[in-house]
């Protein structure tokens, strides 16, 4: 069901990339958000899912170097480079206490956001590992 769920969305961007590409950005971006919020139930839900998207990918392509940015040590267990989030891979290392400065601050900013934030992320995303 993910993969389907996954090939789906990938679908749906190819064609909205098309569409904005070759017809007017302004009037197709328009449809499009009007479309996808039909078919998904609302445009805020899109946005998320775009954003959500977004996360993820960065993460995959980007989570070794993310991880010598946030963390103390490189633990081979941990999730980066794992297709969840940025911010559940930051509260497995709050959880295993292996943060540096510029991790903790990423982590007290989300906070702020979301009462623990990177951990609910963390628990909630956890079944993907």
């Amino acid at each position: 069901m993910k993969l389907v769920t996954s090939i789906i969305l990938l679908l749906v961007a190819v064609v909205g990339y098309l569409l904005l590409k070759y017809t007017g950005v302004l009037y197709t971006a328009i449809i499009y958000v009007v479309i996808y919020s039909i078919w998904v139930g609302s445009i805020t839900q899109y946005f998320y899912l775009c954003a959500y998207i977004i996360d993820v990918a960065t993460q995959v392509f980007c989570g070794k170097f993310m991880q010598l940015l946030f963390t103390k040590k490189i633990d081979l267990t941990a999730p980066w480079g794992k297709p969840i989030s940025i911010s559940a891979c930051l509260g497995y290392e709050q959880l295993n206490n292996n943060l540096n400065k510029v991790g903790v601050w990423l982590v007290n900013y989300l906070d702020k956001k979301e009462r623990n934030h990177c951990v609910l992320a963390y628990y909630a995303e956890k079944v993907k590992l």
